[in-house]
């Protein structure tokens, strides 16, 4: 009777494990605690940690504005964003209970398993300053293929490569270090300067901080998405406005 419910309620119209009457039902076993429960450890922050990151204010960490890219901007503006961008990205993936949920392909199918999204702004940024010439070559040759190209519903899309054996969360995990510090040594170096300009070296910098951008917000639809018992709030997220609840 209960299976006869659920299919009418559910015809295979929407696949939304958050949806799926029976499931929900039923009961669904949390998955067994390991390193990626909720607090992340020490190792999870590949930059800066949240308490020591620009927007850290009350225990939360919040977004800073866009940086001046003219001449009246500064470097160090440019490095707090890039900091609190990339420690932002961290503080959202927080959520994520597990390490079999980095590795879940979404119910619907039109997206990859988290675990690109994870490693997927940190390939960009490299992709993006070989080819302005600010860094000098690959940084794993592995990730960098496997984690460049996104989906957008589009026919040339490949998401045949969501059932191949995804890398671990470490090892993603090391390379965001390693890309971190490779960005933070082209912001703090003295191979380009304010204002930066569209077609400069530099623009790339500029790009690499706003498509993480754009990866906080869809990351976080697809995070959403997920079944209720592989997430939990980042703690270091600001608590929802007011205005979500109205």
């Amino acid at each position: 009777m209960l299976a006869t419910t659920a299919a009418k309620i559910d015809s295979g119209l929407f696949r939304n494990p958050n949806r799926d009457t029976f499931a929900n039902l039923q009961g669904i076993k949390k998955p067994e605690p390991d390193e990626l429960t909720c607090p992340r450890p020490d190792w999870w922050w590949t930059g800066k940690p949240p308490a020591e990151c620009p927007g850290f204010v009350d225990g939360h960490l919040t977004s800073l504005p866009l940086p001046d890219l003219s001449a009246k901007g500064s470097r160090q503006d440019i490095l707090d964003y890039f900091d609190n961008t990339w420690t932002l990205t961290e503080v959202l993936f927080s959520g994520l209970q597990g390490e079999d949920v980095f590795k879940r392909s979404p119910w619907h199918q039109l997206r990859h398993p988290m675990i690109f999204y994870y490693g997927h702004t940190a390939v960009v940024y490299v992709n993006k300053l070989r080819v302005a010439g600010l860094i000098p070559e690959p940084m794993d040759r592995y990730l960098e293929e496997i984690m460049e190209t996104g989906v957008d519903e589009m026919s040339w899309d490949d998401l045949g490569k969501n059932d191949m054996e995804w890398p671990s969360v470490r090892r993603v995990t090391e390379y965001r270090r390693a890309v971190y510090r490779a960005v933070r040594a082209v912001i703090e170096g003295s191979s380009w300067s304010l204002p930066i300009r569209y077609g400069e070296a530099a623009w790339a910098v500029a790009m690499g901080l706003e498509h993480e951008r754009i990866h906080l917000e869809t990351s976080s639809v697809l995070i959403r998405e997920l079944p209720l018992h592989l997430v939990a709030p980042p703690p270091h997220f600001p608590a929802p406005h007011p205005s979500s609840a109205a």
